[in-house]
């Protein structure tokens, strides 16, 4: 969970409005350089005037495919209207690919960093092994912010008495006096101290920095509270936090306690998944003093990381220690779900009203996780070690335009582990995103076809978003393809050549017709085919919540699990999926703790006979009781069943 910020901006959002699209023919696009047959590997980016780009694609061979990536990069949230359409052409035209920008500008201030910064190691305070002079208190009052959106007003704090139960040379753990009697109180806190002394602090301090021991007594404090599980007048629950303002020894209680410290929930249970929180949250602290109290760039103003960065961080952190993916396998797959939903980069998920935004949360990770990926595990280092935030500070650790970055990111999203990549940039190493993640299947991003028919596909991009379609051959020589955006949305368009002779995969889901109770559990079916004469063998199947919940315990009883080859036999009869030959399942079960009210989104994982790795997708929208329902298929069209 983020910091909790010291000061909270106002919010704002911009309401987009759809233009109006006039219907006339796609023009030609300009003439360049770039000779046809376009793509043998590299991603090209396509230019863009005043929100519009026009390009050509050769479609000479059968069952030419093409990856097309449509993104937002606007640091405004949007959203955006987009439109998307083409045309099959007799004389495809080549193209000049758009100039990539010249990381000089980056470069440049990363060498002034290394430089002319001081890297004042010592800036947050002396090492917490370098002697203790003063002992914890036996009990100590700290105050939490239970009530309102008002950081300011003390009475949206609460007072919390609590007791030392533990302490060892990096930490002193407390318990809230209203939670000393839980049943297992000792193995959580045994386990929390064991976890911190031995594994968390030491590895987080050797490859991120140092917290700022605020009050001089060399431990970091961990508070255990029930209070953690009714924020905001009891309608937020949370594992863990750290709040910035806690860190000042100048602010006084309520704004802060004067205290290095972690909150944590009471409730949580010995095992992976509260390890995996004290490695997340103390990321969190060591990120915020280093930024706020650290010494870095004479001339930069000392700041707190932007959330997006700052969260993104404390995930890679939990990487290190590999406890469990419980704190991210849902926001990864409910990311991947709808690409085109979350923002990447918010300044302040408080201020824009993302602060349980999971897909936010899931968009950052792969981000960085990428970035990692390609620059080495010292990234992370560089970019806590400083006092630059957000999209400066990933430039200039990196020295890559951030534009750039994004481009290659969003490309490896969609190609990595499905034996199409052809460059190491093209991968992710640390995780694949076509195999299973804990309870999840992850099938890559979600995806439309987009067919040469002229027809128009009307979509909405937030700021730094993504949206993408595959290309299909047209029965002519190449396809034109438009795309027009808000000028606002600074719209980049890549585009990458994949291997001919894909399987083209549809599914559709409907509910099963019942005449029982409103609780009983609903069913449906899967329908799928193969349009493009590719036969493809089904490896997994699996639905969950199309847009995870403000929390995980909300999206219980909406994860299937993952559906194998032995389940997929059952229920199809089979696994080859033959062309042009429909194959309905069996009845499928939704559990019955599964909301009536969202959508259910399903997916598919297949492998062609070249290995190549290909998937299919659906949504089943619960909310329509009555038959027959509208399911939004793979094609991206809307239809009754």
């Amino acid at each position: 969970m983020a910091v909790l910020r010291r000061v909270v901006l106002s919010t704002w959002c911009t309401l987009g409005i759809w233009l109006s699209w006039a219907s006339v023919p796609l023009s030609a696009p300009p003439h360049g350089a770039l000779p046809a047959p376009l793509l043998a590997s590299d991603l090209v980016a396509v230019p863009i005037a005043n929100g519009t780009a026009t390009f050509d694609l050769p479609t000479g061979r059968a069952h030419d495919r093409y990856l097309v990536v449509t993104s937002a990069l606007a640091a405004q949230p949007g959203p955006f209207p987009v439109e998307i359409r083409a045309e099959a052409v007799a004389d495809p035209r080549p193209f000049a690919a758009e100039d990539r920008p010249v990381a000089s500008r980056c470069i440049e201030r990363l060498e002034r960093r290394r430089r002319d910064a001081a890297w004042v190691r010592d800036a947050v305070g002396p090492p917490a092994d370098a002697g203790h002079t003063v002992e914890p208190p036996a009990e100590r009052s700290f105050w939490l912010m239970v009530r309102g959106d008002d950081f300011a007003r003390r009475e949206n704090y609460q007072n919390v008495v609590a007791r030392r139960v533990a302490a060892g040379p990096a930490c002193a753990v407390y318990v809230d006096r209203d939670d000393l009697a839980r049943p297992g109180l000792d193995a959580l806190v045994g386990e929390t101290r064991e976890t911190f002394e031995r594994e968390v602090y030491p590895i987080a301090r050797r490859t991120l920095g140092r917290h700022r021991d605020v009050d001089g007594d060399g431990r970091f404090t961990i508070l255990f509270t029930h209070w953690l599980g009714q924020l905001s007048g009891g309608t937020v629950s949370v594992g863990g936090f750290v709040r910035g303002s806690d860190f000042y020894p100048d602010l006084e209680p309520p704004l802060g306690n004067r205290c290095d410290m972690m909150y944590l929930n009471a409730d949580l249970q010995t095992g992976p998944h509260l390890r995996t929180l004290l490695a997340h949250e103390y990321a969190h602290a060591i990120t915020f003093s280093e930024h706020v109290f650290g010494r870095y760039l004479p001339d930069a103003p000392h700041q707190e990381e932007e959330s997006w960065l700052d969260e993104s961080i404390a995930h890679l952190a939990e990487n290190r220690f590999g406890y469990s993916w419980s704190n991210l396998d849902y926001r990864i797959s409910g990311f991947l779900n709808a690409p085109e939903r979350y923002r990447l980069v918010v300044e302040d998920y408080r201020a824009a009203e993302l602060w349980r935004g999971h897909g936010n949360r899931g968009s950052t990770y792969l981000f960085l996780r990428w970035c990692v990926d390609q620059f080495g595990e010292d990234t992370l280092r560089s970019l806590v070690q400083s006092n630059l935030s957000g999209v400066t500070n990933v430039e200039t650790a990196l020295g890559c335009p951030f534009a750039e970055l994004y481009r290659a990111w969003t490309a490896a999203l969609f190609l990595s582990q499905t034996g199409m990549a052809r460059e190491p940039s093209e991968e992710l190493r640390f995780l694949s995103l076509r195999a299973q993640l804990g309870s999840r299947l992850l099938a890559g991003p979600s995806y439309e076809y987009l067919d040469p028919d002229g027809a128009a596909r009307r979509f909405s991009l937030v700021g730094t978003s993504t949206k993408y379609w595959l290309a299909c051959a047209a029965s002519a020589a190449g396809m034109r393809v438009r795309v027009l955006a808000d000028p606002a949305a600074d719209l980049q368009v890549t585009v990458r050549r994949l291997p001919a002779n894909l399987p083209r995969l549809v599914m559709h889901a409907r509910l099963v017709p019942s005449s029982q109770p409103a609780d009983t559990p609903r069913r449906f079916r899967v329908e799928l085919s193969e349009a493009d004469g590719v036969p493809a063998n089904l490896e997994h199947l699996a639905w969950e919540r199309l847009e995870p919940g403000s929390n995980k315990e909300t999206d219980r009883g909406c994860s299937s699990g993952v559906l194998d080859a032995h389940d997929l036999r059952e229920a199809f009869g089979r696994t080859r999926l033959e062309p042009d030959r429909p194959h309905v399942s069996a009845e499928f079960e939704l559990d019955p703790g599964t909301p009536r009210d969202p959508s259910i989104v399903i997916k598919l994982a297949a492998r062609d006979d070249a290995g190549h790795s290909v998937t299919a997708w659906c949504t089943l929208d619960l909310s329509r009781h009555a038959e027959p329902a509208r399911i939004a298929n793979a094609e991206g069209r809307t239809e009754k069943r």
